[in-house]
């Protein structure tokens, strides 16, 4: 074989292909962008848990974009939990180390059983001092946490850590997170109770074909009926009218609540009011929370003491002191001098301020 023919049949030599250029996520410039983005995702079926709308992940997105997240990240850490966005533990650290305003955050977790406690401790750049919270399973009783069904009971550790993360996070790096709460923390907020959906009621069987055939009515004969005069009877006029239903508002459950004497009556109230106040605006369901958490608080309280009895009535001996100061310095020492060593005792003693009322003697003029 010629050396020509060699180079024509030998194979060209190949390279593997490199990558020149750094991968960028797609951001949205503008509003129809950000919506067509959220409507693609939703498409898609990659929308998590509570973000079910092209409005809701487009909300998620947008909230992402105000604290510096991708879109596709923003809807993978930020959620809705009782009608707030927040962000789960995860992303609030991985956004807070992101931000290059965080030293260090060093978390860990001491003790076992009821003694166990979550420290998470933070540190910004340029602070001259670390921020350190602690979360227990004191405060977790307290809170009317430890112990629920659900990842506090699964997972008590990892939600004490959440808590501690939280509170730490949330004190040194509020600029950053920009007013996102943690979701952990969120969903064990006490919610307004719902009022129960009513089954659907079933469908009626159709009737058969015949059934719906109107029967033949021949027509009756109508013989023309005879006018009888007759007084007019008047309609009666002292029937007492219908009362007025009162009105169901915010002010009526007011007042129900700051009446109640017991907690068990306070819970009463709210589970009998919960229907209609799902239909009300929200700015009447925080008023209404608002009385409920204030009587509750009220209720909390230890009865007030006993009002202490009234002083007893001025000794004589200090009366006649009175009087002698009134008369002037001479006249009030020359009576102190003259008595005994136990009457001048008893007037120091007294719970009545005597130098007071000798500089009060000194101050008059003799008489």
């Amino acid at each position: 074989m010629s050396t020509a023919i060699a180079k024509i049949i030998d194979k060209p030599e190949t390279r593997a292909m490199r990558g020149t250029a750094s991968v960028h996520p797609i951001v949205p410039q503008d509003f129809d962008q950000a919506f067509r983005f959220a409507q693609m995702v939703h498409s898609s079926g990659m929308a998590p848990t509570g973000l079910g709308k092209p409005e809701a992940l487009m909300a998620a997105i947008l909230h992402g974009l105000e604290v510096g997240m991708t879109p596709m990240n923003a809807i993978q850490v930020i959620a809705v939990v009782n009608g707030r966005a927040v962000i789960f533990g995860d992303g609030a650290i991985g956004l807070v180390r992101g931000s290059g305003l965080c030293e260090y955050v060093d978390e860990k977790i001491e003790g076992d059983g009821d003694a166990m406690v979550a420290t998470c401790e933070t540190k910004r750049v340029g602070e001259p001092r670390a921020v350190v919270r602690r979360f227990s399973v004191a405060d977790a009783k307290a809170a009317s946490l430890w112990g629920k069904s659900g990842p506090w009971k699964l997972y008590p550790a990892r939600m004490l850590q959440m808590r501690a993360r939280g509170f730490a996070l949330r004190d040194a790096f509020a600029d950053v997170l920009r007013g996102l709460a943690i979701r952990e923390e969120v969903e064990d907020y006490p919610q307004a109770p719902q009022p129960p959906t009513p089954p659907t009621p079933p469908v009626p069987p159709t009737p058969p074909a015949a059934a719906l055939a109107p029967p033949k009515v021949e027509p009756a004969k109508v013989e023309p009926a005879k006018v009888i005069d007759a007084e007019p009877v008047e309609a009666a006029t002292d029937a007492p009218a219908e009362p007025e239903p009162e009105p169901v508002g915010v002010g009526q459950l007011v007042i129900e609540i700051e009446a109640a004497e017991t907690d068990e009556a306070l819970s009463s109230i709210l589970e009998a009011w919960a229907p209609a106040m799902a239909e009300w605006p929200q700015a009447d369901r925080i008023t209404a929370q608002n009385a409920y958490e204030a009587r509750s608080a009220a209720l909390a309280k230890p009865d007030a003491p006993a009002s202490a009895e009234p002083p007893a009535e001025e000794p004589a001996l200090w009366q006649t002191a009175r009087d002698k100061a009134a008369q002037g310095s001479k006249r009030f020492r020359l009576w102190f001098g003259g008595l005994d060593p136990q009457q001048q005792a008893e007037l120091n003693d007294a719970p009545h301020d005597f130098a007071e009322l000798a500089a009060e003697a000194d101050g008059k003029a003799p008489s």
